[in-house]
């Protein structure tokens, strides 16, 4: 199960058109359990993550966040939409920690280990904060399970298209219309929801 998250980040030199680096920095996330599927970077300087995990989340409902409840005993299998950012900035809610590796002569191949304190937790079923970075969470069915992503992250037209496993679905999220009212289904295989979502059915 892969639940931790590497950036890197690079520094750079330039002169005379040469390039050369000045220091690598290195931020590790934990999103403490779960596994993650795919991960893209978003123009808006976030990153957005489909995570598989089981057990009790809490998710977004018409803007507010509500708790899945499960019974003891009983395993619930879900693939989230993940969204969170991922550039320093010590003014923002939430900012990654990034951690000094090497300098121009080091070599940022075989880094020490980051300091547990060092490390920037994300804990997604904390509904105080972190549970808002879960923008949609996929109904479990069969033949449907969330399998790629692609993102157009242009402030204002953020959009996200994520493929199903069956190769003949797909779903598009508006992520700036977030919130928009409650859910209504409609047409063939359509869905249209609160975040702004639709789901469509790919003709040979």
């Amino acid at each position: 199960m892969v639940f931790l998250v590497y950036l890197y980040r690079l520094v750079l030199d330039s002169v005379n058109g040469v390039s050369s680096t000045r220091a690598t920095f290195v931020a590790k996330i934990n999103l403490q359990k779960g596994n993650i599927t795919q991960i893209k970077f978003v123009e808006d300087g976030t990153l957005m993550l489909l995570w598989f995990d089981r057990g009790k989340i809490s998710i977004p409902v018409s803007g507010q966040l509500s708790w899945m409840l499960i019974s003891p005993g009983t395993c619930l299998e879900s693939t989230h939409l993940v969204n969170f950012p991922y550039r320093q900035n010590p003014d923002a809610p939430f900012s990654p920690t990034f951690v000094k590796i090497a300098d121009g002569s080091g070599d940022p191949a075989s880094p020490s280990p980051i300091p547990i304190d060092q490390v920037t937790q994300i804990h997604l079923s904390d509904h105080t904060y972190h549970a808002s970075f879960i923008r949609h969470t996929f109904s479990p069915q069969r033949d449907m399970e969330p399998m790629t992503l692609q993102v157009n992250g242009k402030k204002g037209r953020r959009v996200v298209c994520v493929m199903y496993s069956d190769g003949l679905r797909y779903s598009v999220f508006d992520l700036d219309r977030a919130g928009d009212g409650e859910d209504d289904t409609g047409g063939e295989g359509g869905e249209q929801g609160q975040s702004g979502d639709e789901d469509h059915i790919m003709a040979d």
